[in-house]
Formats: structure tokens, C-alpha cells, sequence
């Protein structure tokens, strides 16, 4: 069997897509095709692959997984979240398959959490077809030919592996600066950065380090470092309150800060520098 219907599906005939609304599930099968799923956002919930065993999952935002047809499937969530499956036929992935592998042979596996930029791409490309169905049947067709590809090419690698330490991109760190900017009198943890890009905690913060160089604390602390420098020279705000404006616990915080970065305390630098 296939995966009951839960929100809009597109089906051919020897693959189908559908587009999973954000909403509670529960859902147990064994796909008598295989299972090529996309993570939109960031969601959480309960599943099982060829086990009794039910373990809690986290799938951050913008991964994919593969499960293998036969694979007896339980998943559940209190919560849900959009996701977007495309089912194809064990037939349609060996032609892939063999376009990509030739002649080497492709193990199929269970994959999860995997996350690389052209899937993205294609998941995204994939949920505005279903929401427009614009495109037709060769469009649809042609993304999961490319998705099937790069199931493949996973499968081939130690794809797992490397991508626990890819790091971010540069869109990823945009919108990181972003939600800093907006709260960083906040008192931010690695749980709520890692959440911006849908990634768990510990991953994001490898990650954070090979794009940047440095941990995402000493990062957020030269954020608040920054704007209380700001605020000193151009505001006539108290100490106190810059030093809680830009997150800081309080003003002795900020002046250890200050002394230990520049040398001189938040009083002394808004005197040199007024």
C-alpha cells in the first residue's frame, strides 16, 4: 500500500506527490513503494522504521529522508507540520538508479535529516506546484527524477556523515542576523538560534563554526557588544538600560564585557567617545 491521503496528491502512474498539511497525525504502513519526503519546516513527533521500537524524532527544516518500500512505517505527531512526499514505484528508482549508479549496486536504507541545497530546491519548487499545479504532469515529473537522484547519490556516499558538519549558508546566516537583530535583548540559546534555520542544537552549532570561525555565543555577545557601543555614543539612555536593552544580565555584566573586549568600561567609552 501507499501512504493514506492526508492533504493534496498528484499522482502518476508510477509515482505520485502529495503535500502534507500542518496538523496532527498518526500513520502506520508498509509502502509497497518507495518513500521520498521533504521537511518544509521544522517538526516533531514519534515513528518507528522495521521495528517495534518507537523512538522520538526531530526533523529540522529543509532535510529529506528515504524509506525503502516494505519498510513497516509507524510516525505520529501532537503537532505535525507541512511535509511533502513523493511515492515511486521500486521500477521508476531502479531506472535512477542505474542512470546515476550503473552498474554499482545501490543498498537501500532508511535515510533521515539529510539536508542539501538542491533538495531544498526541488522541495520548495515541488510544494509551489501542488499549492498552483502549475507546471504539468512533466514538471512534476522532472522533480522527482531530480530528487530521486540525489536519494541515490546518498545512498552511495557517506552522505549521513558529512552532513552533520555542513555548514550554514549564507541565507542561513542572513536570517540568523535577522532574528538576532530583532531579539537580542532576549535571552537567546542555542535551541532558539538553531530553531531559525530548523536545525537540532548540536548540529547547528558545528555548523555555525565552519561558517563563521567562532561558537554562536561569542558571536551573539559581539551582536551585544555592538549595539550597547552604539547606543552609548548616540543615545543619552542609562547604562542599566542599554545594558538590558541588548541582552546583557545586567550592568556589571556589560562592563565586564566591555573592560575584557576594549579595556575600558561602558562609563569610560561614552566619555572618550561623546
Amino acid at each position: 500500500m501507499i501512504p493514506p491521503v492526508y492533504g493534496r496528491r498528484f499522482e502518476g502512474e508510477h509515482l505520485f506527490v502529495e503535500l502534507c498539511p500542518r496538523q496532527p497525525y498518526e500513520v502506520r504502513y508498509v509502502p509497497r513503494w518507495h518513500i521520498l519526503g521533504f521537511a518544509p519546516e521544522s517538526q516533531r513527533g514519534w515513528h518507528a522504521f522495521a521495528s517495534d521500537r518507537v523512538a522520538a524524532y526531530h526533523a529540522p527544516a529543509n532535510t529529506f529522508a528515504f524509506t525503502p518500500a516494505g519498510c513497516d512505517t509507524f510516525s505520529a505527531s501532537a503537532v505535525g507540520g507541512e511535509y511533502l512526499i513523493f511515492g515511486m514505484s521500486p521500477e521508476l528508482l531502479r531506472e535512477h538508479s542505474a542512470d546515476v549508479a550503473g552498474k554499482q549496486l545501490v543498498e537501500l536504507r532508511r535515510l533521515s535529516h539529510l539536508k542539501d541545497r538542491h533538495v531544498t530546491a526541488i522541495g520548495r519548487a515541488a510544494r509551489q506546484f501542488m499549492q498552483t499545479q502549475h507546471g504539468g504532469r512533466l514538471y512534476f515529473e522532472s522533480l522527482a527524477g531530480q530528487f530521486a537522484t540525489h536519494v541515490v547519490l546518498a545512498l552511495l556516499s557517506e552522505y549521513e556523515i558529512k552532513a552533520q558538519a555542513i555548514k550554514l549558508s549564507g541565507v542561513e546566516l542572513a536570517r540568523l542576523c535577522e532574528f538576532v537583530e530583532s531579539n537580542l535583548c532576549e535571552d537567546l540559546s542555542l535551541e532558539s538560534l538553531a530553531a531559525v534555520i530548523g536545525m537540532s542544537s548540536s548540529r547547528f552549532a558545528r555548523g555555525f563554526k565552519l561558517a563563521t570561525g567562532q561558537s554562536p555565543h561569542k558571536w551573539v555577545m559581539a551582536c551585544r557588544l555592538a549595539r550597547a557601543k552604539d547606543l552609548l555614543t548616540k543615545t543619552n539612555q542609562p547604562i542599566v538600560q542599554i545594558a538590558l536593552d541588548c541582552g546583557f544580565s545586567g550592568q556589571s555584566h556589560m562592563k565586564t564585557v566591555f573592560s575584557k573586549a576594549l579595556g575600558v568600561t561602558p562609563k569610560r567609552y561614552r566619555q572618550l567617545r561623546v
